[in-house]
């Protein structure tokens, strides 16, 4: 087992995974004083909604030339970007996920008369006096597939008169819809597998997984997984059996009772729900007190369960 140690504290629950990373240009000799065009959102942004049925206006990105001068800015200017659809795939391949791109069927990009597009190049024009421009796109959320995550990538090709940053020159937008049982938790509990029974106490993620489905996500660990407690501080004396163990919990929406636990990805471990001995609806939300009590064992074993109890803290943002 992955030994986890906790560092996280509650009061940076604030900066959470996927959220967009700028950083500082490094100016090599010579650059000083240059006029910079960089992508100000990225390298990565992500974004999420709660489930929509009307179209909804999202900027996935805004490009902006950095000038030198007050008569830098006073010129027009023109910047190329063009579509990078192999930032999804790259970015799947290095954490592990599963976004895909964003299909052309579910939105349209709104006009602005000085972005045009041509296959897959956008030519930006700023007036005299404009420093930033947000490419915009109009989501449809009626054709949106609530069990799927997407994404849309792109890259700045050409900034005439301009050095093009070199850590904000492509951004990939993430852009994820959410059930009404997503959010951030607390989540307390414990394991009854001797020498790991004892209890846990930390913060998840419970990431939509579908329209009326869940799945944790541990943030300590950087992945899908469920901690365990391995000594007898809950906070700190941690571990997991790895992402081999991720449970998925769908709700009855007309009820919110758990309908069934169920590991992802399906693999040789099974999930099952279990009723708590003596606990009437153990397996439930509470959307008054915005709890979760889940009890779950896997492969039908009785001595593997985890009884848990999660308290919602705030959105995932």
């Amino acid at each position: 087992m992955k030994k986890i140690k906790i560092v996280l504290s509650l009061m940076f629950l604030g900066a959470f995974v996927m959220q967009s990373c700028i950083k500082d240009d490094v100016v090599a000799l010579g650059d000083t004083g240059s006029v910079f065009v960089k992508i100000n959102d990225g390298p990565t942004k992500a974004l999420y909604y709660e489930p929509f049925t009307t179209k909804k206006n999202v900027v996935v990105f805004n490009v902006r030339r950095d000038v030198n001068s007050p008569a830098e800015l006073a010129k027009a200017a023109t910047v190329s970007i063009i579509d990078a659809p192999e930032l999804v795939a790259a970015f799947n391949k290095e954490n592990d996920e599963s976004f895909e791109a964003l299909p052309t069927s579910i939105f349209t990009y709104v006009t602005d008369p000085s972005i045009t597009k041509s296959g897959n190049k956008f030519t930006v024009n700023f007036a005299p006096n404009e420093f930033a421009k947000n490419i915009e796109i109009s989501l449809d959320g009626s054709k949106w597939d609530l069990s799927k995550k997407f994404a849309i990538g792109y890259k700045v090709t050409e900034a005439p008169g301009a050095k093009i940053s070199s850590a904000q020159k492509q951004i990939l937008t993430m852009i994820s819809l959410k059930n009404k049982y997503d959010g951030v938790y607390l989540l307390t509990g414990a394991h009854n597998r001797v020498p790991y029974n004892f209890p846990y106490k930390t913060v998840v993620y419970m990431m939509t997984a579908g329209a009326n489905s869940v799945i944790y996500y541990w943030p300590d660990a950087g992945s899908y997984g469920h901690p365990i407690g391995v000594g007898p501080d809950p906070e700190n004396d941690l571990s997991w059996y790895g992402s081999g163990i991720s449970p998925v919990v769908e709700f009855d929406p007309n009820t919110d009772e758990v309908a069934r636990v169920f590991n992802n990805p399906p693999n040789a471990t099974v999930i099952t729900k279990f009723t708590l001995a003596g606990v009437s609806n153990s397996n439930r939300y509470d959307a008054a007190k915005k709890k979760m009590y889940i009890s779950w064992n896997y492969n039908g074993n009785p001595l593997r369960a985890f009884i848990d109890t999660l308290t919602f803290i705030q959105p995932r943002q």
